[in-house]
């Protein structure tokens, strides 16, 4: 519940187990139930945190919402004495009574085995008992004040200031007996939080095998890693989606950061770390799957670097692999003799990685460029496509560099900046028109223009955002050949600024049409739509 954006408490009860006859053991606090014929045995108190699953849950965020509640009785002359059978430990919240207790029964009870008792009703003693009142209590709070959270609620009752008496329980640790009037006027006088929903965004896209076949069996598991801006009190969760006969799978997610994995029998999985979820967007991924062959998991991967202002091919950069897509951090691959798997590329921009089977991040450092990072996929065989991967050079701060690459099909995708002031289109640049101008100062540059597959398509905005006020620029692609829809193209656009890239976007999966409007750049910065 708590992961979907719904908030709760849960009242329970600690149990009645305290004081049974238990199997010795050696491991305190976990005593195991008398087995019949056991002479090994002895009287021994009972952690309420072993007694029930509710009590024995860790997560603080969870605990936050859980009131364990322990039992009492009237004593003479001191007030209460905890009662006899209640477990207890610090597991324990609260303290409320729990002796002779008159409660409802149900009708069909055998009426027989109580004398006493009114058909529908009982004097009853447990930690159950003791367990309604608590319940009741907060009910009232949240009467008077609906803003409550279950957190606050749980805060108030078991705030010492409320308390009407503390006393040990069998176990030697302090509870107290809230004071119900106490923890109204606390309700009544603390801020609540409004009960909302936590922003969600969506994850989708196409699963296919390295032949381009449709998986329509695979499991999507998202993993949320963190919770960014939103969902602060939110806890870790795993949420499972599944491909349709396409192989195409879509899901929501509750705003944050995940780790991905995409598994499908006799294939090898896919692990894409570090996707963020944004509110009210959808983030598409397009994943390959590599049949598994246990006899033979030797493969490479090979390319060729280009820079991506000039195209011309880059000499001696640097190229290392990560396991696994979006990783950008952490331990490098290695080879055989346990050195860290590393090859510079030729004088032709050219490299060859020996490796095994999988999907790895591709780093490629060279001084005067920005770190490239590009998910690949090793597979066997020698006539693996050799891909391009396009480095680009460092920007000075506040501007961008934008970089589109797709497959072999449509052959010729274009990118298009244009630049409006107050609504005005004062620049189109794209083929046609490879610079743009604002006030007779060059500001904007189709830099490398692709028309035969694969890209890179590269644009540059020279000005500084910061100083463009009204102004704005719209990046769109636009598919020049047509000879099969936008969605199919693989097309993908990596947008840099200063050193650093700053964000990977997909072509989604759901696009008609020849244009895909990938986002805008105001004053304020960036906005993908």
């Amino acid at each position: 519940m708590k992961n979907a954006g719904y908030d709760f408490l849960i009242v329970g009860s600690a149990g009645n187990s305290n004081n049974g006859i238990y199997e010795k053991t050696n491991k305190p606090n976990k005593y195991g139930y008398l087995r019949n014929g056991t002479d090994n045995t002895q009287s021994a108190n009972t952690d309420a945190k072993y007694g029930w699953h509710l009590a024995a849950i860790e997560n603080e965020q969870l605990k936050k919402r859980i009131i364990i509640v322990g039992s009492v009785g009237l004593d003479s002359p001191i007030p209460f004495k905890c009662s006899t059978f209640s477990n207890g430990g610090n597991r324990v919240d609260i303290f409320a009574p729990g002796e002779d207790i008159l409660s409802t029964t149900p009708l069909g009870l055998d009426y027989s085995q109580f004398p006493k008792a009114l058909k529908g009703y009982n004097v009853l003693s447990g930690t159950s008992m003791a367990a309604p009142f608590i319940t009741g209590l907060a009910a009232l709070m949240l009467q008077v004040n609906p803003d409550l959270n279950g957190a606050q609620i749980k805060s108030i009752i078991c705030d010492d200031n409320n308390k009407r008496f503390s006393l040990s329980d069998s176990i030697g640790v302090i509870h107290n007996i809230p004071n119900g009037e106490k923890c109204v006027k606390q309700a009544i006088n603390t801020t609540g939080i409004p009960n909302v929903t936590f922003p969600t965004g969506e994850i989708a896209g196409t699963v296919k095998s390295s032949a381009g076949v449709a998986i329509f069996d695979a499991d999507i598991c998202a993993i949320r890693k963190d919770y960014g801006e939103y969902n602060i009190d939110l806890e870790l969760y795993n949420y499972i989606f599944g491909t349709d006969e396409n192989g195409v799978f879509q899901g929501v997610l509750p705003a944050g950061n995940y780790d991905i994995i995409i598994s499908s029998e006799t294939f090898l999985p896919v692990v894409i770390e570090n996707i963020e979820i944004n509110p009210n967007e959808t983030k598409t991924i397009p994943v390959e799957l590599i049949s598994y062959n246990p006899r033979n998991t030797n493969s490479h991967i090979e390319g060729k670097v280009i820079d991506a202002i000039t195209g011309n091919a880059i000499e001696n950069a640097n190229i290392r692999l990560r396991k696994n897509w979006n990783r950008q951090t952490g331990t490098y691959v290695s080879d055989n003799s346990g050195s860290v798997l590393c090859v510079n590329t030729s004088n032709t921009g050219e490299f060859r990685l020996n490796t095994h089977l999988g999907n790895y991040t591709l780093e490629i450092e060279k001084d005067g460029y920005i770190i490239g990072y590009y998910n690949v996929i090793s597979i066997k065989g020698d006539d693996n496509y050799i891909s391009t991967f396009a480095l680009s050079p460092i920007l000075p701060d506040n501007e961008y560099r934008i970089i589109l690459t797709w497959s072999d099909s449509p052959r010729d995708l274009d990118s298009h900046l244009c630049y409006y002031d107050n609504g005005n289109r004062v620049f189109h640049v794209y083929w046609a028109n490879r610079e743009g101008y604002v006030n007779e100062t060059e500001v904007a540059t189709l830099d490398l223009d692709d028309v035969d597959g694969y890209g890179p398509e590269t644009v540059t905005i020279t000005i500084d955002t910061s100083l463009i006020g009204n102004g704005s620029f719209e990046y769109y692609v636009y598919n020049f050949s047509n000879e099969k829809e936008l969605s199919e193209s693989n097309a993908c656009v990596k947008v840099y600024n200063g050193n650093a890239q700053i964000d990977v976007v997909y072509v989604p999966q759901d696009l008609t049409g020849l244009e895909w409007y990938v986002f805008d750049i105001t004053s304020t910065g960036i906005t993908f739509r």
